[in-house]
């Protein structure tokens, strides 16, 4: 053989000798059933998660099914990635707020995401367990598009509805005082949208985007307010919270973040976001008090 080709074959051998092995991820991932959630997550072989069928774009029912939903959007793209983290499937089950929130303490679900801004009001109990925030959302306005309302103050129709939380939401009639909006949950605002009872719908501009999804609008005025939204997890499993804040801080990196906000909530928000970069107590010092 050539001395060329020996040499050549040489450095072939040395240069793949330097390379590290691929690291095996299921090795790296696989836990201890009698010590830790992730464990009996993996024993069990589902991941349980609670979610919101309200709460749209965060979730879709995009394929009604006899037996529910085939479930999809944003929360549901989230919850994948903690199941496939862990090399499991995944059962969805749906609650409303207050149902969500409990939901992981009484072994209802794993993880749930309930659309519920995070508070302090709520944090420092520590008898609810939370991930740092998957998503910040800020109240906005809904309007038609050949609207000319920029901001609350141009709100000159009574045709307004407000979907906003009580202890974090601000009340558009203390920015317009000429407004007496009709209070109503974001699924009858939408609702109204839709049949032209109300021309402007005020509320977190998250689920303003699911309502252009489905009844057309545009998305105006400044951020109102700020609310972090985090998951729920059952309280004293330290190291189950810390690993899904992992999982999440690396979709987050990773860009599968972003691909997921483009998927379900850039059409109908009109606009692009970056990931929060907001810890759990940033989100709850927002609301020290939540005094509603």
């Amino acid at each position: 053989m050539p001395r060329r080709i020996l040499v050549c074959l040489f450095a072939l051998v040395a240069l793949a000798a330097c390379i590290p092995a691929e690291p095996n991820d299921d090795l790296k991932r696989t836990f201890d059933p009698e010590e830790t959630v992730m464990g009996e997550i993996q024993q069990r072989g589902r991941l349980i998660v609670g979610i919101d069928p309200a709460a749209h774009p965060f979730t879709y029912c995009l394929d009604p099914i006899p037996a529910g939903c085939e479930w999809s959007g944003f929360t549901v793209d989230l919850a994948r990635e903690v199941a496939d983290s862990l090399g499991v499937d995944i059962k969805f089950v749906t609650g409303g707020a207050t149902e969500l929130l409990g939901m992981p303490e009484v072994g209802g679900a794993d993880i749930s995401f309930p659309f519920v801004p995070v508070t302090g009001r709520l944090v420092e109990p520590r008898d609810l367990a939370f991930t740092d925030p998957y998503y910040v959302a800020h109240e906005r306005l809904l309007v038609r598009p050949d609207s000319e309302i920029q901001q609350a103050i141009d709100i000159t129709t009574e045709r307004v509805c407000e979907s906003v939380n009580p202890g974090t939401g601000v009340p558009i009639e203390e920015i317009n005082t000429t407004l007496t909006p009709v209070s109503a949950s974001i699924e009858e605002c939408a609702g109204m949208f839709a049949d032209g009872r109300v021309d402007v719908v005020v509320g977190p501009d998250v689920l303003l985007a699911g309502i252009v999804e489905l009844a057309g609008g545009v998305i105006v005025g400044d951020q109102l307010n700020t609310e972090g939204y985090s998951a729920v997890l059952e309280t004293g499993a330290s190291a189950w919270i810390d690993y899904v804040n992992q999982v999440l801080e690396e979709a987050q990196q990773e860009g599968r973040w972003t691909e997921y906000f483009k998927r379900w909530i850039e059409p109908g928000l009109g606009e692009s976001l970056d990931p929060p970069g907001m810890s759990l107590e940033e989100a709850a010092a927002l609301y020290p008090t939540d005094e509603s």
